[in-house]
């Protein structure tokens, strides 16, 4: 014969976020794919920059205020800078494909950078303002942990 018996079962539960490595590579080659963006608007800036440059050259030298190695030098730059944007259209490539992988995307997937990356003047914060920022960032990255 059993007596009546009781049973307790009593369970706790805790978590938290220390470290995602997942999202810490989700993130570097969203920042490749920002920069990769920014260096072919640079490579091709910097193409029309020479074009310019041997323009200026060539009138310089037809008026008579220039020389015939100013105009060298400057097909020569126009040379290098035509050279370079395949080499940057293929880094392009590369970050935007590490992008892909790392979110788990098609591969396949056109990607278009919605917003550019520009310089914005920030104003002077306080130690206060700083400390409060630096809480937020503290949230990056995490571990997550869990216990019973």
């Amino acid at each position: 014969m059993v007596g009546p018996f009781n049973s307790v079962d009593m369970r706790t539960g805790l978590s938290q976020g220390v470290f995602d490595f997942s999202n810490t590579c989700r993130y570097q080659p969203s920042r490749a794919a920002f920069r990769a963006d920014a260096d072919v608007e640079a490579c091709q800036a910097n193409g029309a920059l020479a074009e310019a440059a041997l323009k200026q050259a060539e009138n310089q030298k037809n008026a008579g205020t220039g020389t015939g190695i100013e105009v060298t030098r400057a097909k020569v730059q126009l040379a290098n800078e035509n050279q370079h944007p395949q080499a940057v259209w293929n880094e392009r490539n590369n970050a935007h494909l590490q992008l892909l992988r790392a979110t788990g995307l098609n591969l396949a997937t056109e990607l278009e950078i919605a917003g550019k990356l520009s310089y914005e003047p920030v104003d002077a914060i306080s130690l206060e303002q700083a400390d409060a920022n630096a809480v937020k960032f503290e949230r990056l990255p995490s571990l997550v942990a869990y216990a019973d």
